[in-house]
């Protein structure tokens, strides 16, 4: 939806299907499906920016655990001058539950993380790129 000749507002849609077969977990799957909103804009010699925000269920199975994460997503890009500077930051944060198997012992844990991530490119060739993880992991049963 266009809101001004130079503002959108746009609505999009994610779905991943992941299969793998590995010699340690074995035969995995894994289901993310989200939705959000974007506004962006673009000014004719200024350059381009843009927000977003939106909300996924993922799902990971494997032999050996299995896990359900609720997953938010926050986006913000900005290009100047056509590409001259483009700076991005990314922070996703996901918060859920694991079942892991050891055996005939199965455990379940409380999973949170958080994840922040930015990049700036410089006249097209210079690109510097940074990314933190943190995770909180503890056991409920």
């Amino acid at each position: 939806m266009t809101l001004s000749p130079t503002l959108g507002l746009y609505f999009f849609g994610l779905l991943e299907l992941e299969f793998g077969i590995d010699s340690k977990d074995g035969k995995t799957f894994g289901y993310k499906a989200g939705m959000g909103l974007e506004l962006a804009t673009k000014w004719p010699v200024v350059g381009d920016v843009a927000l977003s925000a939106g909300i996924a269920l993922e799902i990971e199975l494997s032999r050996a655990s299995s896990g359900t994460m609720v997953v938010m997503t926050f986006k913000g890009e900005a290009e100047i001058l056509d590409g001259l500077v483009a700076i991005g930051i990314s922070i996703e944060a996901k918060g859920g539950q694991e079942k892991e198997s050891d055996g005939p012992l199965r455990k379940t844990f409380a999973v949170c993380e958080v994840e922040f991530a930015a990049e700036v490119t410089l006249a097209w060739v210079i690109h510097f790129e940074f990314d933190v993880t943190w995770q909180e992991k503890k056991q409920m049963s």
